[in-house]
């Protein structure tokens, strides 16, 4: 699959900056080592990463869903903890 036909798919065109949800993962290894560019779908359930190859071959695809931050998560149980919770909503 082409990154055309990922766009046929989803109808729009991705963006390439990378979402604050994928800072943290780690990308599939993938038999080809060659050089590759990530591309980012924003879709009503959540964005989907697609990893393509020199040739612009589909070489793997992840989704993270629009979830809550889970630093802010963290933090607000932490605020909670001493009392300050109320500081994040």
């Amino acid at each position: 699959m082409t990154e055309d036909e990922v766009v046929a798919v989803f109808g729009t065109r991705p963006t390439t900056s990378t979402p604050r949800q994928f800072n943290f993962l780690r990308a599939p290894s993938t038999p080809n080592s060659g050089p590759t560019t990530d591309r980012y779908w924003h879709c009503d359930a959540g964005i989907v990463r697609v990893v393509l190859d020199a040739d612009g071959r589909v070489q793997f695809a992840q989704y993270v869903g629009y979830g809550p931050d889970p630093t802010r998560i963290k933090l607000r149980r932490f605020l909670d903890r001493i009392g300050l919770g109320w500081l994040v909503s």
